[in-house]
């Protein structure tokens, strides 16, 4: 499965996110991404000086689907 990562980091409350994903992403589809990353674990001061590498092997539908979610 091809990797194509989004050109620039992500970031979300100071913390950076490098976003991989099997097909070209939007703008708005990384950053929802990311956002569902931090929210998924508890983040430490450290963590901040990191950028953090996120896969999303899930197909567009469900991406639709989560920014869906995150728009509600």
């Amino acid at each position: 499965m091809p990797a194509v990562i989004y050109p620039q980091p992500i970031v979300v409350n100071g913390y950076r996110f490098r976003v991989h994903a099997h097909y070209a992403l939007t703008e708005r589809e990384a950053q929802t991404i990311a956002l569902r990353a931090y929210r998924c674990r508890k983040w430490t001061k450290k963590d901040l000086e990191k950028v953090h590498v996120q896969y999303w092997i899930g197909q567009r539908q469900d991406l639709a689907r989560l920014e869906s979610l995150a728009r509600h």
